[in-house]
């Protein structure tokens, strides 16, 4: 139900802030993510047997390309849809985004007619050409979807979102398995399914969202409004556009650079142990994310002990999840890809082991970095990403030039893992958030996970432990940190105890 009044209404916003509202939110979308991404991580292992390294190279460049053109299909003005105290303000940000993403994608349409062989010489990849037009296709559904998304978490409804994903995943999947069955597996089928997959998911928020508000869209938007909305936030366009162009950027450079020094079937090893990696951020960090920046958008109107809380309360849990995966993962890496995946993708283990440092300050990163959008820092976020996406062209030249795609991405690791931390470090300093807490947090966890690793280490050197067998023990040994974990930390705990209340085993299990 839409707010009538245009200020908000302190106790509703209070009410909204409880732990309880934050974790039941996280759980919503998460449990729909999880049932998309459960489905994603059982169809991969066929996946990878239909669909060689070099379909997932031309995979990853089409969806690189077109990520650079989805970043810009609202000049950013969707992220504001959740800063408005009102809805009546919102809804014309709404519109403005929707209007803007109509004229920006007309308009892609000659910019990639112009600079279609030119990049796809650069890019050493001339079987690409065949699928360029389905970009602009691509950046309308993204686009899309993103302004409804912010639309939704506004309204606080969360389910939808759940359910738009689980399609999106069924439809991706199933497409790229039937096409892989019947003998036609090919970098243009991935790149088929994900199209239709974002339609779907399109589609199935849209539909939900204007059922219920296309009226209120009727009444509310207006010219006047959306100038308005123009002008109030033109450092969305002025600063955190180019932000995020130059954040999405450093973070698809491999994939160029890969292309460009070596071929696309290493692009498709990077690109598959990339895709592993992302899962956890998919699972779970974006669901807390999303909640999040709601959260965090109206604690920063209430007051800046309220969004300190709410910080703390969401930085912990990501540190909980992501350090013992990423250490494990340090260890078993090409083992893990070998089992799960076939052996052909051994080289995509070597590359995760090193991408997972970068990827776990990714995990804790990417939710807080809503905060330059709250605090209006976005000067600073271009300054931060201009200089990371620096460091990163050089790492991965360094490394390219040395004629090893390895190195080059252990240098782009590295320098990914620092420059996040520095945004992590400015953000809960602007956060009131002590950075001595946050440590000790994460030196617990560490040390909790030595035991462990020194098992794994050990049994890896063992002759007559093949790699199914480490794999498997080490599957178990991860289910163990965490309930050792959860059971000396009520914090976690708690939470834990309250999605899992309904669960009888699970909940006999924890107390």
């Amino acid at each position: 139900m839409l707010r009538k009044t245009t200020q908000i209404d302190t106790n509703v916003s209070s009410e909204s802030m409880s732990s309880k509202s934050f974790a039941s939110n996280v759980v919503t979308i998460a449990t729909g993510t999880a049932i998309a991404q459960i489905v994603g991580i059982i169809a991969t292992p066929f996946i990878t047997r239909y669909y060689g390294p070099d379909a997932f190279g031309l995979f990853a460049l089409f969806t690189s390309i077109a990520s650079i053109l989805t970043i810009i299909a609202c000049l950013r003005y969707e992220l504001a849809i959740m800063l408005p105290k009102s809805d009546e303000e919102a809804a014309n940000v709404f519109g403005l985004s929707i209007v803007i993403l109509i004229v920006i994608t007309l308009l892609s349409i000659p910019v990639l007619m112009v600079s279609q062989q030119p990049l796809l010489q650069l890019l050493n990849a001339p079987e690409l050409g065949q699928y360029f037009w389905l970009i602009p296709p691509t950046i309308v559904l993204t686009g899309a979807f993103g302004t409804l998304n912010y639309w939704n978490t506004r309204t606080k409804q969360f389910q939808r979102l759940a359910i738009a994903r689980v399609m999106k995943s069924f439809s991706t999947t199933g497409i790229q398995l039937g096409m892989g069955v019947a003998g036609l597996a090919s970098g243009g089928v991935l790149i088929a399914a994900s199209v239709i997959g974002q339609l779907v998911s399109t589609l199935a928020l849209s539909i939900q969202i204007l059922r219920e508000h296309l009226a209120f869209f009727r009444q509310t938007i207006t010219r006047k409004g959306m100038i308005a909305a123009l002008k109030q936030y033109s450092n969305f366009p002025k600063y955190d556009i180019w932000s995020a162009l130059l954040n999405n950027f450093s973070g698809i450079l491999p994939v160029f650079i890969l292309s460009m020094y070596f071929n696309p079937t290493v692009v498709g090893y990077y690109s598959l142990g990339l895709m592993v990696l992302m899962l956890p951020i998919g699972l779970i960090g974006e669901s807390v994310a999303q909640v999040f920046f709601q959260k965090a958008a109206e604690a920063k109107n209430i007051s800046q002990t309220d969004l300190k809380n709410a910080v703390e309360y969401t930085i912990k849990p990501l540190l909980f999840l992501c350090v013992f995966p990423t250490l494990l993962l340090l260890i078993i890496g090409p083992e893990l890809f070998r089992v799960v995946f076939g052996p052909m993708w051994q080289e995509s283990g070597d590359y995760a082991r090193f991408l997972s440092l970068w990827m776990c300050s990714v995990f804790i990163c990417a939710p807080l970095s809503v905060l330059f959008n709250i605090f209006q820092k976005l000067h600073i976020n271009l300054l931060l990403n201009f200089l990371q996406m620096v460091a990163r062209v050089i790492a991965l030249i360094v490394g390219a030039t040395l004629g090893s795609a390895l190195t080059a991405i252990i240098l782009f690791s590295v320098v990914g893992f620092i420059s996040n931390d520095i945004s992590i470090i400015y953000l809960l300093k602007l956060s009131d958030v002590s950075l001595l807490k946050q440590a000790r947090i994460l030196l617990k966890y560490v040390l909790l996970s030595i035991p462990f690793l020194i098992i794994i280490l050990i049994v890896q050197y063992i002759p007559w432990v093949n790699d199914s067998g480490l794999v498997i023990l080490s599957g178990i040994l991860t289910i163990f940190y965490y309930i050792l974990a959860m059971r000396n930390d009520p914090e976690i705990l708690d939470p834990i105890k309250n999605f899992t209340s309904k669960i009888p085993i699970i909940k006999k299990f924890l107390q």
